[in-house]
Parts: C-alpha cells; structure tokens; sequence
C-alpha cells in the first residue's frame, strides 16, 4: 500500500485553466528574481501576492515542512526581542520584516516543489535560468561598457549586471550553471547544443564579477554535483562521460580563463581580486577582527544588539550571516538559523542518498546549497533571495511523499520492506 504523506486541509482543486495561470506566475516570479536594482524589488511586490493566493486557493501545506516553519518562527521571534534593544526601532522591525517575508517564500516553494517535484523542479530552474542569462548578459555588456552600460551595470569595475553588487550576482548565478553543467552530462548530445551557450555565458559573467567567494561557489557545486553523480551512477557509460566532461570542462575553463587574461582590463583586475587577503579583511577593524569583536560581543548579549546596529558599533555590517544571527536575533536566532542549516543539509543529504527518483532535482539543489552556507561565513546571505528559493526547495524535496509501492515478503523468517516504482 502506498505511503502517504499527511497533510493540512485543503481547498478543492482549481480549475485546469487556474492551475496553468498559477504556473506562469510562479514561473515569471522566480524569474524576475533576477532583478533586484534596488529594494523593494519587483520580486517582494509580486511575491507577496503570489504567496498569500497560493495558500488561500489551496496549495497544501504538508506536514513534511513542519520543521522549517518552526525553526523560521523562532528565528524571527528572535530577531523581535533582539530589535527592542536598539534605539531605532522603526529600522530593526522593518529588517526582520523583511526576514519573515522571506521565510514566507521558503514555505511556499517547499509546498510548491514537494507536490510534484520533478515538474515542478523543471521549471523553477528553468525560470531561475532565464533571469540569469538576462543578468549575465547585463553583467558582461556594462562591464565593456557597451552603449553606455557601463555606469548601470558594474561597480568599481566588477561586473553586477541587474544586481546592486557583484557579490550578489556571482553566487546568484551559480545554481543555473549546475543545472546546465547536470544536463550536459546526463542528457543527450543536443544538451550541450540548447546548454552550453547559456553555461559559457554565465560562467564568463562569473569571472568578471570577480567575486572570490563567487568563484569558488561555483568550483565546489560543480565538483559536488559531478562527484554525487559519479559516485550514485550504476552505468559504466554515465560514469566515463562524467569524468570525460570533467577533463574537457577543466581545460575549455582554463583556455577561457588564459584567452580573457590577455585582456590588460581584466588581468589587473584578476591579479588584484586573487589575493586572498584585501586590505579591508585585515586589522582590528577589518572583516575578520570584526569577526572576533562581534564573537566576543555576542557573549555577552543574549538577546543580541538588534537589527542593523552591528554597523552602528563598528565601520561595517558583520559580512558573516551567522555572527549577523547571533547580533540582530540573540542566542535563539542563532541557534535556531545553525540547526536549521544543519537539519537542512542532513536531511537533503538522507534524501539525495536514498530517493533515486529525486536525484534530478535533489542533487543540484545539495550541490548549490551546501557551498551557500559555507559562503555565509564571510558574507551577509541573509536577505538573498536566492538563498531562501534554495532552502524552500531543499525542504519541497525533503518533504516530497515517498509514492512508491512497498510490499512484504511472504515467508515471516525472512520478511523484509521493499519499494518499487510505481508502475515497475
């Protein structure tokens, strides 16, 4: 008998003509996530309509997601009793606002995704990949400074495209690179006709954003990506093309990266951003010393200092999410936020390893996602989008109701739980 996953009461199902309307606004809504100039963007405007009807109209919200919605309620309560210990209260409550509008969307992908999660997967990433074929192609266009686009499209010298910084742009860009660099190699030859055009151009964006944490987002998603699938494959066949492309990749990549090189603009740019140590991450007021500051300071304050008062105190913003949780949401924001990226990644992990049917969709997300988190650690991620897209699709897989058919051997002495497709 099929298992079932439970979940709330819902609205009886829309019309077929509702449900495909409902489709293309979700497709459009992830799509112009790509375009985020200036904040509120046109993503906040429309998701919040998005959001709110899709749970009116009968989008269920299945128990699978429960733990996700608690642990995000007590991130926000915390940031609610961290905001009463500052001075600028109008500031710090409209900051968790915005947390909690954005832990709104984490719920309705997961819910979204996990009704049919392949499909659905489909799409989104194929919606997130059309935004990002618009903010690359703005990225590497201003940085050229083609028509004027320079001023509108890249800050000191560093391709943005349709974002307010380029450290924004780069890991945005990431997880549709994984999934072309995943259709590429597990798709037919005309994958690499329809996906690589569009992976070459990102990847070129990726480079002139010069973004060191953008770059070694993407190596290690796409190391994790490659290596999940060649660990999981059963075919011999899949297993050589993957390390066939690897070696292809890695050479094309390095011939690309020598060809742009030769380019004085973007080679003394290049030498600059690879230095692993900036002046502003050194010093006692550097990105690190503040590190140890804001640790030190988080000791002492339980309830944290309150939304926004960490650059208050010091020259900058933590640029550490988790410091950032612990100054602007106290000690149970932070330990709510690291034992939802821990729960998080654990399970995806469980579900990447054990649901077979789920790998397309679940393997780009764990290769995108895992490196994100890492990524927090030197900069602010908690108010991308993109993060919280990822984290309500790491759950819809997570929560997905496992369909398949189990049955029990007949002899008791050796019964033993299986599962087959359904269909099989």
């Amino acid at each position: 008998m099929a298992h079932q996953a439970s979940t709330l009461p819902a609205s009886p199902p829309l019309a077929p003509g509702l449900r495909w309307a409902g489709l293309a606004v979700v497709w459009f809504n992830v799509f112009i996530g790509a375009f985020v100039f200036s904040e509120p963007a046109p993503y906040e405007l429309m998701a919040v309509g998005v959001v709110a009807s899709s749970f009116l109209f009968g989008l269920p919200f299945r128990a699978g997601v429960l733990p996700l919605l608690f642990l995000l309620m007590l991130f926000i309560t915390g940031g609610m009793i961290a905001m009463f210990q500052t001075d600028y209260l109008y500031d710090a409550s409209m900051y968790v606002a915005v947390s909690g509008f954005l832990a709104g969307t984490s719920l309705f992908y997961a819910c979204f995704l996990s009704g049919d999660p392949i499909r659905r997967g489909e799409m989104i990433f194929t919606a997130y990949l059309c935004g990002a074929i618009f903010a690359a192609f703005a990225g590497i266009i201003g940085y050229f400074d083609i028509a004027g686009t320079g001023e509108l499209f890249t800050r000191f010298g560093r391709a943005r495209g349709t974002f307010e910084d380029p450290n924004v742009l780069s890991p945005f860009l990431v997880p549709p690179v994984l999934w072309c660099v995943q259709k590429i190699l597990r798709g037919p030859f005309r994958n690499m006709l329809i996906f690589g055009p569009p992976l070459a151009l990102m990847l070129f964006a990726l480079l002139l954003s010069f973004s060191r944490g953008g770059w070694g987002h993407t190596a290690l998603s796409i190391l994790i990506l490659s290596s999940l699938w060649l660990f999981l494959a059963r075919d011999a066949r899949l297993s050589m093309r993957i390390v066939g492309f690897g070696f292809a990749g890695v050479v094309l990549i390095g011939v690309g990266l020598a060809a742009a090189l030769t380019v004085p603009q973007i080679s003394d740019l290049m030498q600059d951003r690879a230095s692993l140590s900036q002046d502003y991450d050194t010093g006692t007021l550097g990105r690190f010393g503040r590190h140890i500051l804001g640790a030190e300071l988080g000791l002492e304050r339980p309830y944290g200092i309150g939304a926004l008062e960490f650059a208050r105190l010091f020259p900058e913003d933590p640029h550490n999410v988790y410091l950032n949780a612990a100054m602007s949401y106290g000690w149970l924001g932070f330990f709510s936020y690291v034992s939802l990226i821990l729960i998080t990644l654990w399970r995806l992990f469980v579900t990447v390893m054990q649901r077979a049917d789920l790998r397309e969709i679940s393997i780009p997300i764990l290769a995108g996602f895992f490196p994100l988190t890492l990524m927090g650690t030197f900069i602010d991620t908690d108010h991308w989008r993109h993060f919280y897209l990822m984290l309500g699709l790491a759950w819809g897989v997570i929560a997905t109701p496992d369909t398949r058919v189990r049955f029990r051997a007949l002899n008791p002495a050796t019964r033993r739980d299986k599962a087959v497709p359904v269909g099989a």
